[in-house]
């Protein structure tokens, strides 16, 4: 099950549709730009059953990416971040990036 279009983090029962997914028997995953993932949020779906996460970054340079994405880019690297964290946290946790070439 992936997670993903739009922001799946906007939905607020996104922890209790992993925790179901996982009950059922099915791999879990969520694309997100990570703007809004807390250590909170990451740990409650990690625990819930969530096995991957690529993040969609639209540029490492600090520029291009506020440019693009319309928000700063400390809060990218926060996010990358709280990913390590839901790693350390599961070690069998796969963290990815998706990007467009720009």
């Amino acid at each position: 099950m992936r997670f993903s279009g739009g922001e799946p983090t906007l939905r607020r029962d996104l922890v209790t549709l992993t925790a179901h997914a996982k009950k059922i028997g099915l791999q879990t995953a969520m694309v997100s730009n990570g703007l809004r993932l807390t250590r909170q949020l990451g740990e409650a779906l990690v625990d819930a059953g969530l096995g991957a996460m690529p993040l969609s970054i639209d540029s490492f340079d600090r520029e291009t990416y506020e440019y693009v994405r319309q928000s700063p880019y400390d809060k990218m690297l926060a996010a990358v971040e709280v990913a390590r964290h839901m790693r350390n946290h599961q070690r069998r946790f796969w963290i990815g990036v998706n990007c467009v070439v720009t």
